[in-house]
C-alpha cells in the first residue's frame, strides 16, 4: 500500500524548499528485515550509489518479478533520484492502485486491530529518496501509466488523475520522511560478492530470480546455443547491422525496441527545446526516457556479447 496520503499538506515538499534532515529508511522492524535482506541481493539492488548512478534497492517484494518489471521501475527511481541530486532510493511498493486511507492529520484510519482502511488510489510507485544507506529524506508517488505487460511505461498526465488531491503535482508528489523508528538490526553495507559494482547496472542474476520459490514470468529468453542463425536481408534497417555476422530474432527486436525509444526521445527532446519553458516534472520524465534507453542498450550489449563468445 501507499504509505501517505496526507489531507494536511504541511508535510509536503517542493523542489524549491530546503533537503530536510535524514532519518533511517525503514519504519518498521519488517522493513528492516526485507532492508537486510536486500542488501546482499543482487536481484534486489542495482546502482553505485552516486549522483550520475543511483543506488536503487526494493525494500518491496513483489507477487512476480521479471526483467522488464525491474527494470521499468528502476529507470523511474533512478532518474527521479538524479534529478534531485540524491544518490539512494528505495522502491517500497512497485506500481499499485490502493493505499491508506487517512484522516485530516494523516493518520491511518483503523478498522479493527492492525486493519486498515484502504481505498482505491491513481497508479503509482512508492518511493523512498536519500543520501546514503541510512539516510532518508524524501518520500514519494510517482504516477504513472502501464504497458500491456504491466510494467511502469510512462507518468500519468494530469487529465487521467481520477483521484488526485486538491493542489497536488499530477506525476510527482514528495513529503518530507520524518521517521522516529529505532533500528534493532545493525547498519551493513552493499555486500553483493566481489566487484559488484561492474554489474550494478546489468543485474547479471535476474535471470535465476525467483521471489518465494515462484516461477517468473520472464520475458526475456536468453540466447540458447542451438538457436538458428537469423538470416540477413536487405530489407533489413541500416542501424540494425551494427554487429558483423548473423542476428537472432531477439537480439533484432532488442535493437527495434531500443531505436524506436531513442526516436520517441528525441522527438520529446527537440518539443520541450521548442516550448522554451520546462517543468521539473517534463525534465523527469526526459531523464527517464534517457534511462530506458541506457537500460536497452545494456540488454543489446548483453545478448550481442552471447553471440560472439
Amino acid at each position: 500500500m501507499g504509505e501517505i496520503d496526507i489531507t494536511d499538506n504541511s508535510n509536503t515538499w517542493r523542489h524549491w524548499d530546503p533537503i530536510p534532515p535524514a532519518y533511517e529508511p525503514c519504519k518498521n522492524d519488517r522493513e528492516e528485515r526485507e532492508y537486510d535482506l536486500a542488501l546482499s541481493d543482487p536481484n534486489r539492488c542495482f546502482g553505485q550509489g552516486i549522483k550520475d548512478d543511483p543506488l536503487v534497492v526494493w525494500i518491496d517484494r513483489p507477487a512476480y518479478l521479471n526483467r522488464s518489471l525491474v527494470w521499468a521501475h528502476n529507470n523511474f527511481a533512478k532518474s527521479i533520484a538524479k534529478v534531485l541530486g540524491f544518490t539512494h532510493t528505495w522502491i517500497i511498493k512497485g506500481a499499485h492502485d490502493r493505499q491508506y486511507a487517512r484522516d485530516c492529520k494523516g493518520r491511518k484510519i483503523a478498522i479493527e486491530a492492525d486493519r486498515w482502511l484502504v481505498r482505491d488510489a491513481d497508479m503509482h510507485i512508492t518511493l523512498r529518496l536519500g543520501t546514503d544507506l541510512y539516510s532518508c529524506r524524501l518520500s514519494a508517488h510517482a504516477y504513472v501509466v502501464l504497458d500491456e505487460e504491466g510494467n511502469p511505461a510512462r507518468y500519468m498526465t494530469e487529465l487521467a488523475r481520477r483521484f488526485k488531491a486538491s493542489g497536488a503535482e499530477p506525476q510527482l508528489e514528495f513529503w518530507r520522511w520524518e521517521n522516529r523508528h529505532r533500528r534493532f538490526l545493525p547498519r551493513r553495507p552493499v555486500s553483493l560478492g566481489p566487484n559488484w559494482e561492474v554489474h550494478a547496472n546489468v543485474g547479471p542474476y535476474l535471470d535465476t530470480y525467483r521471489p518465494d520459490n515462484r516461477r517468473t514470468c520472464d520475458t526475456y529468453t536468453p540466447r540458447r546455443d542451438d538457436t538458428p542463425p537469423r538470416e540477413s536481408s536487405d530489407d533489413d534497417d541500416d542501424e540494425n547491422a551494427i554487429f558483423e555476422g548473423a542476428m537472432t530474432d531477439e537480439l533484432a527486436e532488442m535493437v527495434r525496441r531500443c531505436n524506436s525509444a531513442y526516436e520517441d526521445y528525441t522527438e520529446f527532446h527537440e518539443y520541450l527545446v521548442a516550448i522554451g519553458e520546462i517543468s521539473s516534472d517534463q525534465v523527469v520524465e526526459l531523464l527517464t526516457m534517457r534511462e530506458q534507453i541506457v537500460t536497452m542498450q545494456r540488454e543489446v550489449y548483453r545478448e550481442a556479447k552471447g553471440l560472439i563468445m
